[in-house]
């Protein structure tokens, strides 16, 4: 019994380090700006754990940055399906939804980030969209 638990700790521990190595060579390629190379690591990650908010962010982000908008708000919404409260994704999404020019989406996402933040100034920069969006949609 005591030889299956080292085992299964040993086992345990190595794929932690592994996902560590993983995440660790994930954020050097984003440095070097090595996204596409950066997203396929994610990718793979996120096939062994699909709701995960973390790989999920990340890739909407990483997906952002490139200005892949559509596989950007594929991975950010999956995000707030799974966590309806994660800022970030609602932010990102606002900002996509207009830069998209889908200013109903936008708007919805603005107000959730109005809603769910405590942050003042993010609460103002939210304002501030939404009543630009108001002004375009007249």
């Amino acid at each position: 019994m005591k030889k299956i638990l080292l085992c299964f700790i040993f086992v345990i521990f190595c794929s932690i380090f592994s996902y560590s190595q993983k995440i660790a060579s994930v954020t050097e390629l984003i440095n070097q700006k090595k996204y596409s190379q950066a997203i396929e690591i994610l990718k793979l990650q996120l096939s062994e754990n699909p709701n995960s908010v973390e790989l999920n962010l990340t890739l909407g982000l990483l997906y952002l940055e490139i200005k892949d908008y559509n596989s950007a708000e594929i991975y950010l919404t999956k995000t707030t399906y799974i966590d309806q409260n994660c800022l970030s994704a609602h932010y990102s999404l606002a900002m996509i939804y207009e830069k998209t020019k889908k200013y109903n989406s936008a708007l919805s996402e603005w107000n959730i980030v109005l809603s769910i933040s405590s942050d003042k100034s993010l609460q103002e920069i939210a304002k501030k969209h939404i009543d630009y969006i108001q002004q375009q949609t007249k």
